[in-house]
């Protein structure tokens, strides 16, 4: 989970035409770093695998069973003195939301 942001207050004094700018060049470098974080992943999987590590596909009926175990870590997560609580619990929001929208 990652977040880029920008904060509300200092994007609100920029003009238009600004905002508009730091929008496009936002998301453009947003979705080279989405591509990179891809071909790291599938770089990382493929020496794990060459490591000897097997790769497991979770089946559809056990998978509210390993959100759940995953869930029970967030308050762990959460108490954590690294970790902002309240950001934390905003991401945990967007992701549901993310969830309902595309079931």
């Amino acid at each position: 989970m990652g977040v880029f942001a920008i904060d509300k207050g200092a994007y609100s004094v920029l003009s238009a035409d600004d905002q508009r700018v730091v929008r496009e060049v936002m998301g453009r470098y947003v979705q080279q770093l989405d591509h990179e974080a891809r071909e790291d992943n599938r770089k990382a999987a493929d020496v794990l695998a060459k490591s000897g590590l097997t790769t497991v596909t979770v089946k559809d009926a056990d998978l509210e069973g390993w959100r759940k175990t995953i869930e029970s870590i967030h308050p762990q997560l959460r108490a954590r003195p690294d970790i902002d609580a309240a950001l934390f619990d905003k991401l945990l929001a967007m992701l549901a939301d993310y969830r309902r929208a595309h079931p």
